[in-house]
């Protein structure tokens, strides 16, 4: 099934120049997530479409059924807060839609071996030199609304939150009832075992500082959790896939 991805956006080149990452001089390279995450959505045959291994997971594994992707946008951008500077930076936001006609929201952030950002304790250690800084602010309205005033969260990742929350956020935005934060591991060709298990320990110490549902695993590869989530008419998920990078035919 097509996607249709926003800005007309229908080759890895179009994808360069009209959605690239922040500094593409040093992220836009093979065996690095932005590359390899938009090299994902390109099949020869089929053209532009949502990666098999990420469609198979929301129907069967999370158990949204069939659905169909009325857009998506590379590198969108959701308000966190009121605050200055506080937004979220999406590798990619789907708006979805069930058989029932109910609409469903996933974005996701992909990773090849990169971390999740720095600790909470780092960001309020950097904040505290910063009068203006409303770090502070932000970590205690997200945790409120992921329900987690009463956990240590001084050494979960603040990415973990702030793609889980923006993910949250525009399901609210659009009357959603059900969402999924999903982190795409993408394994290069290169050894990066290390990054990985990284990664899959902060979201899991992530999940149980949440106290969060679990609603499948199938071992190291991938698995997902129902959040606890202030607002209490959301259905939140947060998922997790590792996926082999696709061959360059750029």
């Amino acid at each position: 099934m097509k996607t249709i991805i926003s800005g007309e956006i229908k080759s890895i080149y179009d994808w360069y120049c009209k959605a690239p990452p922040k500094d593409r001089n040093t992220q836009w390279k093979d065996d690095y997530s932005a590359k390899e995450f938009a090299k994902l959505w390109f099949d020869e045959k089929a053209g532009v479409t949502i990666p098999t291994e990420i469609r198979e997971l929301i129907e069967k594994k999370v158990g949204i059924g069939e659905f169909e992707v009325l857009f998506a946008i590379p590198e969108h951008e959701t308000p966190l807060d009121s605050f200055r500077g506080g937004q979220r930076n999406h590798d990619m936001f789907l708006f979805c839609r069930k058989q029932s006609g109910e609409i469903f929201i996933v974005c996701i952030e992909a990773k090849v071996a990169e971390s999740l950002d720095a600790t909470i304790e780092e960001k309020l250690n950097s904040a505290q030199n910063n009068q203006d800084s409303k770090i502070p602010q932000r970590i205690d309205q997200m945790k409120w609304l992921l329900n987690m005033n009463k956990a240590d969260v001084s050494s979960l990742r603040y990415q973990l939150f702030t793609g889980m929350v923006g993910t949250v956020r525009e399901a609210e935005k659009y009357n959603a009832r059900e969402c999924l934060f999903l982190v795409l591991q993408i394994r290069p060709s290169r050894d990066v075992k290390k990054e990985i298990d990284g990664n899959r320990k902060s979201i899991e110490d992530f999940l149980t500082a949440n106290g969060a549902k679990e609603i499948f695993r199938e071992g190291d590869r991938s698995f997902a959790s129902e959040l606890n989530c202030s607002n209490s008419n959301l259905r939140a998920i947060l998922g997790y896939l590792t996926i082999n990078k696709k061959p360059s035919t750029v």
